[in-house]
């Protein structure tokens, strides 16, 4: 396959504490022998600074991705089967909503976001297929799935101590129509619960000692 691919980006100052970013990404993915496919994927984004402590913002993005990852077992693995657009199976498409809110501390910064992701074109196997041959559109069906979620962000300091300070809430989801009866399913790399902390100390002018460590649950 070849790829081409344009971006534009432009930063609009509609008032004095109010910020617009405008792009596109427009993509022409070209297989050999096969139909050749057209992307434009929005990129937008509003600021509003309250004062000079505090920003407001809501993003808005469109993305297209021209290969498919599928499992091909009841687990992640490296042999899992990597699906390109072609044959009519279209690229997976993503578009996401985040909004949120940034307060700046003399050394550091408190982010609260929350964001929802629609995506559709998702591929998988068809339950209990048995792959006989190359034909994958007997054995692959398509899908939508959602993601949504809750982010909380902090970085400060003090003398010669910095810390950070990160937990994720999340949902992602799947559902396909041949297979109805199972409704919305968890997706493969659901994660509910996402915990990072750490807290450095600084030696002398190129030296920091950190301990942290993360905490993660989730079910394949």
């Amino acid at each position: 396959t070849k790829q081409f691919s344009f971006f534009y980006d432009n930063h609009i100052r509609i008032m004095p504490h109010f910020l617009a970013f405008v792009g596109v990404n427009y993509v022409r993915y070209v297989p050999r022998s096969y139909r050749h496919v057209n992307s434009i994927q929005p990129r937008i984004s509003l600021k509003w600074a309250l004062g000079n402590n505090d920003l407001l913002y809501a993003n808005m993005s469109r993305m297209e991705q021209f290969f498919h990852h599928i499992r091909v077992s009841e687990i992640t693995t490296p042999f899992d089967f990597i699906m390109p657009s072609i044959e009519g199976f279209k690229p997976s498409t993503a578009t996401h909503f985040e909004m949120g809110w940034k307060h700046y501390t003399p050394k550091g910064i408190l982010e609260l976001s929350a964001y929802y992701k629609r995506r559709l074109n998702l591929l998988a196997l068809r339950p209990s297929v048995y792959i006989e041959d190359s034909d994958w559109s007997k054995y692959i069906m398509a899908g939508t799935g959602d993601s949504r979620g809750v982010r909380l962000y902090y970085y400060d300091g003090w003398q010669r101590f910095s810390w950070q300070f990160s937990y994720t809430l999340s949902k992602s989801r799947e559902w396909f129509d041949e297979v109805k009866e199972r409704g919305k399913m968890p997706s493969t790399y659901d994660v509910p619960h996402i915990l990072n902390g750490a807290l450095s100390y600084s030696i002398g002018k190129s030296s920091l000692v950190t301990l942290g460590g993360n905490l993660r649950s989730g079910l394949i």
